[in-house]
């Protein structure tokens, strides 16, 4: 089998956000080229102040 060198590494995430009762919640997972998870992290519901709503308007919609 042929060595590959750091270039060739292939990962693929996955990014889903969705806005819940309690605020907006995400999660992110990163896969290897095999599809075998290399990480994996989530967030608590967030709720924008006023202030984010004012400055980020639509654009905070998922």
């Amino acid at each position: 089998m042929a060595q590959r060198s750091d270039g060739d590494q292939l990962n693929l995430g996955f990014l889903q956000v969705t806005l819940t009762p309690s605020g907006y919640v995400g999660g992110l997972l990163v896969t290897n080229r095999q599809g075998r998870p290399l990480e994996f992290q989530c967030t608590t519901p967030v709720q924008p102040n006023r202030t984010q709503e004012i400055l980020y308007g639509p654009t905070l919609k998922p």
